[in-house]
């Protein structure tokens, strides 16, 4: 049987950190350990992670004195990981049942494989367990191929079954990529190899007011640079000789500013001029020529009335 390392950096969840572990526990895939990374939390969270860690031998626990920011919670993990494969699972996060021994049951059939992720689900409480397909069907892509699906339209996913030896060869997440660090690894982790997708649950993220991308997304603006940033940042780097590099970049900057445009409208719609104003900037800077072109066919992504969007559109006589 395949071994898989489950690294959880937690601050401030130990609300959380009960039903996160659990849903491992739960995993029907047992050659399993567990770190738990508490990044000098000032709730009652090492009592709990050591109180886990106290009725399962598979758990350990790593109680930083002082907060070191979430990344070196995140690469600590890294370092430590050796077994054929690794997740990092944030603490207020959980799995599916099933998740587990399906990623190890492709990442086993296809050594090719660097990756394995499936879809998620959103909660604001603990799910209830539910059966899972032993084997669910999973499609494999090229890594090249992902790369460029990812800059058309963003690959979002949680807790990604990673072969341990793609990790190590793309190394730790980088600490100027903040938000959009996870969607960042996946890129890289697709230059060393073929990802393999599956439509079922394979994690649940928990919604709640201290989710790090709810605070992000309360900026109108600061959601787009982090997402213009973590393209910079990859194509800077482990993208950069990449033989299609030019085609990538080029997709990625237009849709962006495809997404952005549209939000830009949506904030003009609710009467935010402000934010319209500052996101709509990013858009045509990110790529001028869709203020000549403006990108309509995405139009039916704005949530606000189509008839408003199409009002603001429509020429005026002078």
């Amino acid at each position: 049987m395949s071994s898989i390392d489950i690294v959880i950096p937690n601050y401030n969840y130990a609300r959380f950190l009960p039903a996160c572990v659990g849903s491992v526990q739960a995993q029907d895939h047992c050659d399993i350990r567990i770190l738990i990374v508490d990044n000098a939390s000032t709730d009652d969270s090492v009592a709990v992670a050591r109180a886990l860690a106290a009725s399962d031998n598979r758990i350990e626990v790593s109680a930083h004195e002082f907060n070191l920011g979430p990344h070196a919670s995140i690469n600590e993990g890294l370092d430590w990981a050796r077994s054929d494969y690794l997740i990092v699972l944030c603490a207020d996060d959980m799995l599916a049942p099933g998740a587990l021994s399906s990623a190890a049951f492709i990442l086993d059939q296809s050594p090719q494989v660097a990756m394995a992720y499936g879809a998620y689900e959103t909660v604001t409480t603990t799910p209830n367990a539910r059966l899972a397909e032993p084997h669910p069907s999973f499609a494999i892509e090229n890594g090249n191929d992902f790369i460029t699906r990812f800059c058309g339209k963003m690959v979002l996913t949680v807790a990604p079954v990673i072969r341990t030896s793609a990790q190590k060869a793309v190394g730790h997440y980088r600490p100027e990529i903040f938000h959009t660090d996870d969607l960042e690894m996946l890129l890289r982790i697709a230059t060393v190899g073929a990802v393999a997708e599956t439509k079922s649950i394979t994690a649940f993220q928990r919604w709640h007011g201290a989710n790090l991308s709810l605070i992000t997304s309360a900026d109108a603006v600061a959601r787009w640079h982090e997402e213009a940033g973590l393209f910079q940042s990859f194509f800077a780097h482990e993208g950069a000789h990449l033989p299609h590099r030019e085609a990538c970049e080029r997709l990625a900057r237009q849709s962006l500013s495809a997404r952005a445009y549209c939000s830009a409208l949506s904030q003009l719609c609710r009467g935010n001029f402000a934010a319209a104003y500052a996101v709509m900037k990013f858009s045509l800077t990110t790529a001028p020529r869709n203020a000549l072109l403006p990108p309509l066919g995405q139009l039916r992504h704005i949530d606000a009335p189509l008839a408003r969007v199409l009002k603001l559109l429509r020429p005026r006589s002078i």
